[in-house]
């Protein structure tokens, strides 16, 4: 922060929305504004979604504490007239209500079937939390709205007398709009309950309709993206099921890559070997973080 402006600024901000279609395939949807100075992004967005094809592997002891075994939970009515219970079910419930049995076997039969179908999905949500190991392989769309920002640099210009002079020479860029597809290969690890390693490397890539070769300085170029996120997890609580207190710590890497960042050929700015000059942002940005976290 200087003169009342920010000189280094790489902020993200991340809105996104899961749904689990099938035990192994889920879909999703997001929103991301990302802005970093050192890569001459004033503002980004992506709105898209796409789908994830994932398990977890492997199941840490916590996992056989908590689940409920779904074999005590009998649905057809055969079994649950063999219990031991339900005579005696009928007989409280007559009391009250003047149906058959064959009535209350059904609705027993009905309720059952709930009971085994939330269990499951209990068991589904324990497999996660519980999980060893999880690749997974995620496919996606998305629109991508980008605002570079400001190009600046000094350039060695030979003016109208041929003298040659270091010059500061800056540009404002468009903002532009084109649509991606990325995918991203997933592996999770958790060798405790309170270790965490995630890795998530991003490939993005121009759709379909796009132009993948586009100009860049005196060349064409693939116009492809990779951005990879890494992070380790440490949390911190107490032996306590009935409560989420807990210290999170954090350790995060991301690495950026735009094999094609934002470009301006300088008017009247030639170099020895005849070609123009450029103004060009970074192709590249290593950022590593630590977080804190409390819950309650």
């Amino acid at each position: 922060y200087r003169q009342g402006k920010l000189t280094e600024n790489v902020s993200t901000i991340s809105i996104s929305y899961d749904h689990n279609m099938e035990y192994l395939i889920e879909t999703f949807f997001f929103l991301d504004r990302f802005s970093d100075n050192f890569l001459s992004i004033d503002q980004r967005y992506e709105v898209g979604g796409g789908f994830i094809v994932g398990n977890w592997i492997g199941k840490l002891k916590e996992y056989d504490a908590k689940k409920i075994n779904t074999r005590d939970l009998p649905t057809s009515q055969d079994k649950i007239k063999s219990l031991g219970w339900f005579d005696h079910y009928c007989e409280n419930y007559r009391r009250f209500n003047r149906l058959p049995d064959e009535t209350l076997l059904k609705q027993v039969s009905r309720d059952m079937t709930r009971l085994n179908g939330i269990a499951q999905n209990v068991n589904r949500s324990f497999s996660k939390r519980f999980g060893i190991v999880r690749p997974a392989l995620l496919f996606g769309l998305f629109a991508e709205i980008e605002k570079p920002g400001k190009l600046t640099d000094s350039l060695y210009i030979a003016d109208d007398m041929g003298v040659i002079t270091l010059q500061p020479r800056e540009h404002e860029m468009d903002a532009d709009t084109r649509w991606r597809m990325e995918v991203r290969p997933t592996l999770e690890i958790r060798p405790e309950v309170k270790w965490r390693f995630k890795f998530k490397p991003y490939f993005k890539f121009p759709a379909p309709w796009e132009k993948w070769l586009v100009p860049y300085q005196d060349q064409e170029t693939l116009d492809y993206r990779i951005d990879i996120y890494s992070s380790m997890e440490v949390r911190v609580d107490k032996d306590d099921e009935h409560q989420n207190k807990a210290v999170v710590l954090k350790v995060i890497y991301r690495y950026h890559f735009d094999n094609q960042p934002p470009t301006y050929l300088v008017p009247g700015a030639v170099a020895q070997n005849g070609r123009g000059k450029y103004l060009t942002a970074q192709k590249r940005h290593h950022l590593f973080r630590l977080s804190l976290g409390v819950t309650f």
